[in-house]
């Protein structure tokens, strides 16, 4: 084994170890950025951060990101809360990296809280005698992370946590090694109206597999301010579509920050998102790009 390494802008790809370290142009990776295995002070605003490492390679992926967060030492597993990440829709090319984050109400939640999370994306699938759509999925017991709320904690700080590279660190992501070929599926089961056209991205098989490393990504201010930003606009929808979270600073006009939560969608917490999960695993990829929103978070 060696050390792993971050997806980069690299042309070079170090066949150094076992795994491919994930430093090559061509290789998309995806991770939790935030939280890290640290003891955190309540917070009702908890940010979750994952980035997209070469971003750009996401474009007709289409992936999606679930997460929830649970009771680490409850023997049921009580969901606190979580959310989806539809991103058919993202422009792929605008940042980089790209980061996707939802965020939690932990303000009364002190104990051990474990982040579970998951993905799916399509792909070609070449095996039959033309181009079709294929699904992908990652395991959800494959991608945790455990952190404690304690009175006396740290206080967030996304971009001093992101700067350290250390053992705190998520468990490495998702590395995937996408070519620059592309396929159209004319004989489709989905709606191209809901993933814009019927474009598939072709993945290639390595030997050895890519690796992740969710300790090479940081979150500079800039990023980190507009994290917040977007955080504080979100609560601010949430309050004045159920007029509570009244102390909040919210701007007079949130046209804005409406567009970039449109198409939200409110499910009571007891649902949460691994039943989410379950009924999104029978409709297939037939959702668009609504953000599926606990509203306790």
């Amino acid at each position: 084994m060696c050390l792993f390494s971050r997806v980069a802008s690299s042309l070079v790809v170090l066949l150094v170890c076992r795994g491919v370290i994930a430093d090559a142009a061509g290789v998309l990776e995806i991770d939790v950025v935030f939280p890290r295995n640290e003891t955190y002070a309540p917070n009702p605003w908890f940010p979750v951060v994952f980035a997209f490492r070469n971003a750009y390679l996401a474009e007709y992926l289409r992936p999606r990101i679930v997460w929830s967060i649970r009771n680490a030492s409850d023997a049921l597993g009580t969901v606190l809360g979580g959310r989806v990440h539809e991103l058919s829709w993202v422009n792929w090319t605008i940042h980089e990296p790209y980061f996707v984050y939802g965020f939690a109400d932990l303000e009364a939640a002190e104990g051990q809280w474990e982040l579970f999370w998951w993905g799916d994306w399509l792909s070609c699938d070449l095996s039959g005698s033309e181009p079709a759509f294929k699904v992908n999925k990652t395991e959800p017991s494959q991608r945790s992370l455990e952190f404690t709320i304690e009175a006396g904690g740290q206080a967030v700080d996304l971009v001093a946590a992101t700067a350290n590279d250390d053992a705190t660190c998520a468990q490495p992501g998702v590395a995937l090694n996408v070519t620059d070929e592309t396929r159209w599926v004319v004989d489709q089961p989905l709606d191209p109206n809901n993933y814009g056209d019927a474009t598939c991205a072709v993945l290639a098989s390595s030997t050895p597999t890519p690796t992740a490393n969710p300790c090479q990504a940081e979150i500079n201010s800039d990023a980190a301010s507009s994290i917040w930003a977007s955080l504080t606009a979100r609560r601010c929808e949430y309050r004045d579509a159920n007029g509570t979270l009244a102390g909040l600073d919210c701007p007079k006009d949130n046209a804005t920050e409406r567009l970039a939560v449109a198409g939200v969608v409110y499910l009571t917490a007891a649902f949460g998102a691994l039943g989410y999960l379950l009924m999104r695993t029978s409709i297939q990829l037939l959702g668009s790009q609504s953000y599926i929103y606990i509203p306790n978070l």
